[in-house]
């Protein structure tokens, strides 16, 4: 064996023993434990998922040459309530950045505003 190959060898056991463990009871992971706080990975997915589906409302410019909006990229931050995301008709992209309300609850969400990046 080549001397490279034992550390790659130790670093990917490393890495499934760290899955493993994280992942002990076999259930999908639904969060994870930050310095920081918790960053709940159901509403991000779920904020993401509303700005995806609904990006054609909640853009506050028009598309041109009658395209309509849709999403190229998005990343939430749940800490901070906020987002970015990318979006494009087809002719242009716009990136706005956003911040919203996340009810846990009733899974509702509320864009608190949408700034486009100029």
């Amino acid at each position: 064996m080549k001397k490279r190959t034992i550390p790659v060898i130790i670093i990917l056991v490393s890495l499934v023993l760290v899955f493993v463990y994280l992942n002990k009871d076999g259930k999908p992971l639904k969060s994870i434990d930050i310095d920081e706080g918790t960053i709940n990975i159901e509403e991000k997915n779920t904020v993401e998922k509303y700005v995806r589906d609904n990006i054609k409302t909640i853009a506050t410019d028009s598309p041109v040459l009658g395209g309509s909006w849709y999403v190229v990229s998005i990343d939430v931050f749940p800490l901070l309530d906020s987002g970015i995301v990318v979006y494009e008709d087809g002719h242009i992209q716009s990136n706005s950045n956003f911040t919203y309300k996340y009810d846990k609850n009733t899974k509702n969400i509320v864009i608190k505003s949408f700034l486009q990046n100029k």
